[in-house]
């Protein structure tokens, strides 16, 4: 048994890159296996598909704001070829809670897969393209890439290093 800080890391992503989210969450598990006990830092992976509860109170992403994202230490984006579902504020889910992350000053890596784009999708990978364009050009954000679900898991090792530095006792 060991003492350690626990990060909660949000993955945030549309249903587009299902493949590469469950890759983040095999690089969170993977890292804990190999640095928790020595690092004294472990990685929660969260996302609203399995740890939210129905909530019929409020609107989805109100829900998810309240049950996971404003508890968590760090956020994941993923992207493709879909920008994500419109919210009442935000072009989509994943936008609003990268956008949330930001105005609380919490780090949100966020990731871009450079996969040729299938032709039927291209007008909506345009609203990705422009918004990844937003991030690098006019915000001045750091953005990474990634070309398949498994090539992921270095760029995670990377991050979670980075982030156990920020997190350990």
């Amino acid at each position: 048994m060991f003492q350690a800080n626990v990060v909660r890391v949000f993955i945030a992503s549309p249903g587009d890159v299902l493949l590469a989210r469950k890759a983040v969450r095999e690089a969170i598990h993977h890292w804990n296996v190999v640095h928790s006990a020595r690092r004294k830092v472990v990685m929660l992976p969260v996302g609203w598909e399995t740890n939210a509860g129905p909530d019929s109170r409020a609107d989805t992403q109100d829900v998810i704001d309240r049950q996971l994202l404003n508890d968590c230490d760090v956020l994941v984006g993923l992207f493709h070829t879909r920008i994500g579902r419109s919210t009442k504020d935000s072009v989509s889910g994943t936008v609003h809670e990268i956008d949330k992350f930001r105005d609380a000053g919490k780090r949100a890596a966020i990731y871009f897969c450079s996969k040729d784009v299938p032709q039927p999708q291209l007008s909506s990978a345009r609203q990705v393209a422009r918004f990844r364009e937003q991030l690098q050009r006019k915000d001045r954000r750091l953005t990474g890439s990634f070309s398949t679900p498994a090539s992921l898991k270095p760029r995670m090792d990377l991050l979670l290093n980075q982030v156990a530095d920020e997190h350990q006792p």
